[in-house]
């Protein structure tokens, strides 16, 4: 995985939430949630979030260390969501989704 494999996929007038290989992209000024209710896990697993995970490197490691629970890592800049999501691929990750808001 590579950063440039990660890209925003569509313009602002057609935006919506979407969950792209383990990260949701939720757009800013986006409010009609109604139709969005994908389950995030495969499992009955408890969740952990961690709002402004910043590079996640604390995220990643809880994650690798506890795959009974679900993590959740929340960041508002799309360079460091990005990073996280790069490295969760990378290391193989599968109890980690990363939300883009």
């Amino acid at each position: 995985m590579k950063k440039s494999d990660l890209k925003i996929p569509f313009d602002f007038e057609n935006r919506k939430p979407i969950l792209i290989d383990r990260l949701l992209y939720v757009p800013s000024n986006y409010e009609d949630h109604k139709d969005f209710k994908e389950k995030l896990f495969s499992n009955e697993n408890d969740i952990h979030l961690e709002y402004c995970s910043g590079n996640g490197d604390w995220i990643l490691q809880e994650a690798k260390k506890n795959p009974n629970i679900n993590f959740i890592a929340v960041e508002k800049k799309f360079l460091r969501a990005r990073k996280i999501w790069v490295k969760m691929h990378n290391q193989n990750i599968n109890n980690l989704l990363v939300i883009l808001a």
